[in-house]
């Protein structure tokens, strides 16, 4: 999650907080504990994104009728991150 987030650094987690979009998280996936920032359009669907977008192929796309999304909480930072297209984390 560079280049806010570089290898070995920590995160603290706000636990119970809100996610709204753009926001970095802690998530719970496939049997492993992954940072992402998240999105949700219109119909429901979950995006999780990398900061870093030359690694954008570790992007995860949840369809709404998919399991719920298991959130441990939000990262904490000053301002969150501009969602992909917005800005340039590269």
């Amino acid at each position: 999650m560079s280049p806010l987030f570089p290898r070995g650094s920590k995160a603290l987690i706000q636990r119970g907080a809100p996610l709204r979009d753009g926001d970095v998280g802690l998530f719970f996936l496939n049997g492993q504990a992954v940072l992402r920032q998240y999105c949700e359009d219109y119909a429901g669907n979950v995006y999780l994104f990398v900061l870093n977008r030359r690694h954008s192929r570790k992007d995860i796309y949840l369809p709404r009728e998919q399991t719920p999304v298991c959130c441990f909480g939000r990262a904490v930072l000053d301002e969150p991150p501009p969602l992909p297209g917005y800005g340039n984390y590269e």
